[in-house]
């Protein structure tokens, strides 16, 4: 879900369930698009790891890695999604 609010995109499809399945377990995992701040995509990039030793050990050190992202990456992001601009502030 995360990769999905930080694209737009699910980072798997299939034209089914099986294939979306398959592709879960063998296709490579995607790269998040570029407008996504650093840190943001280091986190998703990481929750999304096949390996569990490489995942977050629980959803609160998730929560944490979330938090640590400065607001301001997140505006940046939020303004990418939705065609914002916050010039006049």
């Amino acid at each position: 879900m995360l990769f999905e609010m930080a694209s737009g995109e699910r980072p798997f499809a299939g034209e089914d369930v099986l294939s979306t399945a398959v592709a879960v377990l063998s296709a490579p995992m995607p790269e998040l698009p570029r407008r996504v701040p650093r840190r943001v995509r280091a986190v998703v990039q990481k929750s999304l790891s096949r390996a569990p030793d490489d995942r977050y050990a629980s959803a609160g050190a998730l929560r944490d890695a979330l938090a640590a992202v400065r607001p301001r990456a997140w505006r940046d992001l939020f303004d990418s999604i939705f065609g914002r601009t916050h010039d006049s502030e």
